[in-house]
């Protein structure tokens, strides 16, 4: 009886020892392929114009010797808080404050903000933005 324990357990142990070497060698290309499939649905999509709620707002901070942190910037728009991107002109961004927005849809659904900028002309009445719900009337 003790012989057949035995036998299970090394082919239990051989069998989980040849599956991490099977990991380790394939995850990788695993990895990669999922990076560019990521790239590829955000590239492929077509750049379109919104308008959203800055929601976090962190400015640019200069480090000691090396590159300074770039300025980070979070919008709600369709419901989720995203993150941006790139930023334009971040001192004319204000938290909870409309932005207009550059951003894309990929063929997933996901959606990517491209970029972010102060709006500099009011928006006009009548007009529902892509953060909003519109009325039903």
């Amino acid at each position: 009886m003790r012989n057949v324990r035995n036998k299970w357990l090394r082919a239990a142990v051989v069998a989980s020892f040849f599956l991490v070497i099977v990991g380790f060698i394939f995850l990788p290309e695993v990895g990669r392929f999922a990076k560019k499939a990521a790239m590829r649905d955000r590239m492929e999509a077509a750049v379109q114009d919104g308008v959203a709620t800055v929601v976090i707002l962190v400015p640019e901070v200069p480090d000691g010797g090396s590159a300074p942190s770039p300025a980070q910037v979070s919008v709600r728009f369709r419901g989720a808080i995203r993150p941006v991107k790139e930023v334009i002109d971040i001192g004319g961004l204000t938290v909870n404050k409309p932005a207009r927005i550059q951003f894309r849809v990929g063929r997933s659904g996901r959606i990517y903000i491209e970029s972010a900028r102060p709006i500099d002309e009011p928006i006009p009445l009548g007009t529902t933005s892509q953060n909003s719900v519109p009325a039903v009337r």
